[in-house]
């Protein structure tokens, strides 16, 4: 059995977890647009680079203020509002069911081995293409 409290830390420290892919996306796509916006400014154009390195320039800073300034003040505000997440939770399990229980409710669910999938038969053996050519199929 597990059980515990989620500390408005805890809910914070989630948020920059479920957050982390989507912010490294960013960083790295602004750091490219940077070294393409400085080729560009080298090589050919000065307005494009110039575009392109200011598109970036302010990409980096942005993304720093939403994950160290919004994210934290909106993770704190969303804690305060939501009763549920400052109750105690409760997981346990055995070899048949996974349940979880708080002072809201609980829940049970049964361990099934995942269902095998069917495959799907093929279109021509399935004598779709020949309805098609007669046009007793509609697209």
């Amino acid at each position: 059995m597990i059980s515990g409290k989620l500390s408005d830390s805890d809910f914070l420290a989630a948020q920059r977890l479920h957050r982390r892919r989507s912010s490294r996306g960013v960083t790295v796509a602004s750091l490219i647009v940077a070294a393409a916006g400085a080729v560009v400014l080298l090589a050919a154009d000065r307005a494009a680079g110039l575009a392109l390195l200011t598109v970036a320039v302010c990409g980096l800073p942005g993304e720093g203020a939403q994950n160290y300034l919004l994210l934290p003040w909106q993770a704190r505000r969303l804690y305060r509002q939501c009763a549920a997440f400052r109750q105690t939770f409760r997981y346990f399990w055995d070899e048949d069911h996974l349940a979880d229980a708080s002072d809201d409710g609980n829940s049970r669910s049964i361990s099934r081995p995942t269902p095998v999938r069917t495959r799907r038969p093929h279109p021509i053996s399935s004598g779709v293409v020949r309805r098609r050519a007669r046009g007793d199929f509609a697209v």
